[in-house]
């Protein structure tokens, strides 16, 4: 997993986030562009969301690879990445669980070249 910005993404990887994201049996396409609209200070209009399987690199209890679903949402609006600071950057990538909507992997402006 690509971390761009530890920091942000420990601090939106709260015990609330984890604990909702939890009793969801599967996220949601809805429910993925609110949290990155949410997430990034970008109107959900303005995202585009995509689905894909993606290899994980952990193994899983069997000691085989497993592979998860995942949300991949994109936009080229200005955003303040997630820490929402002055700066402002051209776009962003977020990456989530479809299964759990829990935020995998982000970038924001050149970061994500």
């Amino acid at each position: 997993m690509q971390k761009c910005n530890a920091t942000a993404l420990a601090t939106k990887d709260t015990d609330e986030a984890r604990t909702s994201a939890s009793n969801v049996s599967g996220a949601s396409r809805g429910q993925i562009l609110e949290r990155a609209a949410a997430s990034f200070g970008v109107p959900a209009q303005a995202l585009d969301i995509t689905s894909a399987e993606s290899t994980a690199t952990a193994l899983s209890a069997s000691g085989s690879a497993s592979t998860d679903a995942v949300w991949t949402v994109e936009s080229s609006s200005s955003t303040h990445g997630l820490e929402q600071r002055d700066r402002l950057f051209h776009g962003f990538r977020a990456t989530y669980s479809a299964v759990t909507g829990r935020l995998l992997d982000a970038c924001w402006g050149t970061m994500c070249s």
